[in-house]
């Protein structure tokens, strides 16, 4: 009998830790992805600034690769100008100046860009957290992000969570 065959030999453990586990969501809140798309419709996009807002200050609390404060600070500053000039040309009416116009398509299609980019760092941050692999039933779609943005990440986000219960 070898040593290694002894009753009384010590295990052998694999002690390295799996890189398929999923990491901790648990300092995410889990909040239904039907109440993130009824209060984005009925505060008019607020709700979905202040959802991406309070994930990206939760996600850089946990992530070693951070989400920079210039990209939420800049979204949420042309939303709000852009509003603020949207409620002024309807209030002015047909008299308003052409280059306001012009102001508003431009902050509008920023805000778009940079929004989008914001919800894909948040993607990247939620895989990079999370451990998920492409091919995981946990992985966020890319897809699927663009066309329902918040209400996909907050799925995929409880989805996790009640896994890992």
């Amino acid at each position: 009998m070898s040593v290694d065959q002894t009753p009384y030999a010590v295990p052998n453990a694999d002690l390295e830790t799996s890189s398929t586990k999923i990491g901790d969501f648990s300092q995410l809140p889990r909040f239904s992805a039907w109440w993130v798309f009824l209060l984005s419709v009925i505060t008019f996009g607020i709700y979905y600034y202040i959802w991406m807002y309070k994930r990206t200050v939760v996600i850089n609390r946990i992530c070693d690769r951070k989400i920079a404060p210039w990209l939420s600070n800049t979204v949420i500053s042309l939303f709000i100008v852009n509003t603020l000039l949207s409620f002024y040309v309807g209030a002015v009416g047909e008299t308003v100046d052409p280059a306001v116009d012009l102001v508003s398509l431009v902050m509008t299609v920023a805000a778009t860009i940079l929004g989008l980019v914001w919800i894909y760092a948040i993607r990247n941050r939620l895989h990079e957290v999370g451990n998920i692999a492409k091919g995981s039933k946990y992985w966020i779609g890319g897809i699927l992000t663009f066309f329902f943005t918040s209400i996909y990440l907050q799925y995929k986000i409880n989805q996790v969570i009640d896994d890992s219960q």
